[in-house]
């Protein structure tokens, strides 16, 4: 599961900010929002299983089951990460220049 969000981080550290082209800006949101918005998994499943209604053969179940970890623990995680996740892209404009890119091509 951190593979894909670490590979994300990297790839954001690495951002240019500078660099104008619709692809390169397009492409670098995607590769932020496909690994983070995994992540959203990771918050919704701990509050299912709280509730009783987890999916048995999800890995966050599992997880869960199996390491006798607190839901509390993977939910509040899960939502550091994908806050931390936001906080970069915000910073390095990832988010700003896809808008702008995107209203800018239409």
């Amino acid at each position: 599961m951190l593979l894909p969000v670490l590979l994300s981080v990297v790839y954001m550290l690495a951002y240019r900010t500078e660099r104008t082209g619709v692809f390169y800006r397009i492409f670098s949101f995607v590769s932020l929002l496909i690994p983070v918005g995994s992540l959203l998994a990771w918050v919704i499943v701990p509050v299912l299983y709280m509730a009783g209604q987890a999916p048995p053969d999800d890995d966050v179940t599992k997880l869960i089951s199996s390491s006798g970890l607190s839901p509390w623990i993977v939910l509040l995680g899960a939502i550091a990460l994908f806050a931390v996740c936001l906080s970069i892209a915000w910073r390095k404009k990832i988010l700003q220049n896809y808008w702008t890119a995107v209203k800018s091509d239409g």
